[in-house]
């Protein structure tokens, strides 16, 4: 973000009476400037490392994985810096007050009224993640977006999901609903099927 849109953002907030959420947000866009810098740094000097590796190790080897998923990991921090900077922006106080009473309310809600028996299954991310699902049509899980990513939190051709009855694991770690502390959109909860019996049966993970 260059100097004259922060500047309208600036106009913008003074004249609706959001100073306080303006120094906010340039304070967290300042930071994630900062990061994107460093992952970027950090990522030339690991694919630099990985090239090196691979000329000296074969693939299977502890030394190629290792160093191949470090490529992956600055990889996955430096896209998600570009996904956040996509969507940051001044708070609204309205949408903050919103978020607070859905973290306080909507797990209970979305438990009375789900039956036990449904095999509806609940996938949360952030929201620049949330965008990517849709351009892909289907939800991936890190592992298969890079080559088998060891760190990833899901195996290839997998993702996490909840019942609704563990639903409040995905809303209170995977949906950032709380990103307004970072000057960002809430994130998203898809709502999916199994595909079959056995993902059915497993408890937070089935397989796509």
């Amino acid at each position: 973000m260059n100097y004259f849109e922060k500047m309208k953002i600036k106009r913008e907030c003074k004249k609706t009476g959001r100073m306080e959420e303006f120094k906010w947000f340039i304070a967290n866009m300042e930071t994630l400037e900062r990061d994107i810098i460093m992952y970027t740094t950090t990522l030339e000097s690991s694919r630099k490392k990985f090239e090196e590796i691979k000329r000296n190790f074969p693939q299977d080897s502890k030394e190629y994985i290792e160093a191949r998923d470090e490529v992956y990991r600055w990889s996955v921090e430096l896209d998600g810096c570009y996904g956040k900077l996509k969507y940051i922006r001044p708070n609204q106080k309205s949408d903050i007050e919103y978020r607070d009473y859905q973290i306080n309310n909507y797990k209970g809600k979305l438990q009375e009224i789900l039956s036990p028996n449904l095999d509806l299954r609940f996938h949360g991310t952030p929201i620049y993640s949330a965008e990517q699902i849709i351009k892909d049509g289907g939800i991936f899980s890190l592992a298969d977006r890079y080559d088998s990513y060891r760190r990833s939190t899901d195996f290839k051709g997998q993702i996490s999901a909840s019942t609704g009855k563990t639903i409040g694991r995905t809303l209170d770690i995977f949906s950032d609903i709380i990103a307004y502390r970072r000057c960002l959109p809430c994130g998203c909860i898809f709502a999916v099927l199994p595909k079959n019996k056995e993902d059915a049966n497993l408890r937070f993970r089935y397989i796509i």
